[in-house]
């Protein structure tokens, strides 16, 4: 006997399915699918795997062609956590005011984000680049898809502010994918959290208070609307390997992707916590409806999506835009015509091999940027 299972709007389940192919096949695949994807560092070494010719990002052989960058390191502020993190410090050569901090993506590394580091170098900024927990040379196994990840942002904002004060007078942020979810999401994690960097000639009343006076303008690029269809494409991705697309259609002949899907969603509304250990709602998971009632939504702000995103559908950057907008926002859409989430085809200068790089449509990506950038062109008021 067995039954569907069906999910409310607020993300209520209200049955249960109970079919032996969902007990032992489906559930246990997508808590393993979950495992996995909670885990970066194991989520990019599958992803090689499954598509082992696809351009990987540099390495630090490569790093001498970014010079002067130096390696630099920080703690977040997590009260439940002790995560040091690493970051790399690229001065601009002649010297600036202005700073730009660049966040990667999920399972992505600080080298995608290096493309985008020069042509802002080119403009007159100084960057800082930064690996969050779980990713890279920064501590930490698991991820929360930008949820806890907003201690991280609030860190290395404060961070560049405090070390190079008099680089940083003008301080920007530029998310790519979860970093992006990052910043949005950090008024969730930051709400009455207590300012931990707090120093006597301090006036902030608790940390998101700190983190929307130290930034000067935000930079989205490709960020997520919802987190159900985040990894609900993840784990349609998985189904779409080979081995496991044969087991599904075996199963399930007809529809063996839309009955996995429905799956994925029923168990994470059901099991947020212990698969994905959120501590809130997969519904509460919005990134738009946290940012739009915050202080960090008074910043000008930046949306940059491609059309032909698979990770990311273009269908979210216009929910984005029309959620800030009802919230007063200062936003900006950019569109990138027919540009996926990354690009997998920058060539690093006369070496002639592909790696996988954020910037993408450099033309329209940067024709974006410049035109933002125009807004703080005027001094800021002493």
């Amino acid at each position: 006997m067995s039954f569907s299972a069906k999910i409310a709007p607020d993300g209520e389940v209200l049955a249960e399915e109970t079919s032996l192919s969902n007990r032992f096949f489906f559930d246990p695949l997508i808590r393993f699918i979950c495992l996995i994807n909670t885990r970066p560092r194991v989520a990019h070494f599958v992803g090689r795997l499954l598509s082992p010719r696809s351009p990987g990002y540099l390495d630090e052989k490569h790093r001498h062609r970014f010079e002067p960058i130096s390696d630099v390191s920080f703690r977040s502020i997590d009260l439940k956590g002790n995560y040091i993190l690493r970051g790399r410090w690229m001065p601009h050569p002649q010297g600036s005011d202005r700073t730009i901090i660049l966040a990667h993506g999920y399972t992505a590394s600080w080298m995608g984000m290096l493309p985008t580091a020069q042509k802002f170098r080119d403009l007159g900024y100084n960057v800082f680049l930064f690996s969050f927990r779980g990713h890279d040379d920064s501590d930490g196994t698991k991820t929360t898809f930008g949820l806890r990840e907003g201690y991280d942002v609030a860190a290395a904002v404060n961070f560049v502010k405090k070390t190079w004060p008099e680089r940083s007078r003008q301080l920007l942020y530029l998310g790519h994918s979860m970093g992006a979810a990052s910043v949005m999401l950090a008024p969730k994690s930051l709400k009455d959290h207590p300012d931990l960097l707090k120093t006597n000639a301090d006036h902030y009343t608790d940390a998101l208070d700190r983190l929307a006076h130290q930034l000067d303008g935000i930079i989205l690029d490709s960020p997520y609307a919802s987190l159900e269809h985040f990894i609900t494409h993840h784990a349609l991705t998985v189904a779409n390997s080979k081995p496991v697309n044969r087991v599904l259609r075996w199963l399930w002949p007809d529809s063996h992707l839309n009955h996995l899907a429905e799956r994925v969603r029923h168990v994470m509304h059901r099991e947020a916590d212990n698969l994905l250990e959120l501590g809130v709602p997969v519904a509460a998971m919005q990134p738009a409806e946290v940012l739009k009632d915050s202080p960090l939504a008074e910043k000008p702000i930046l949306l940059l999506h491609g059309t032909e995103d698979g990770i990311t559908p273009y269908r979210h950057a216009r929910r984005i835009v029309e959620r800030l907008q009802e919230g007063g926002a200062d936003v900006t859409l950019t569109t990138l015509h027919d540009a996926g989430h990354n690009n997998g085809a920058w060539k690093l200068f006369d070496t002639g091999k592909l790696y996988q790089a954020v910037l993408r449509n450099e033309d329209e990506y940067m024709a974006g940027v410049r035109n933002f950038l125009k807004k703080f062109e005027e001094p800021k008021p002493e």
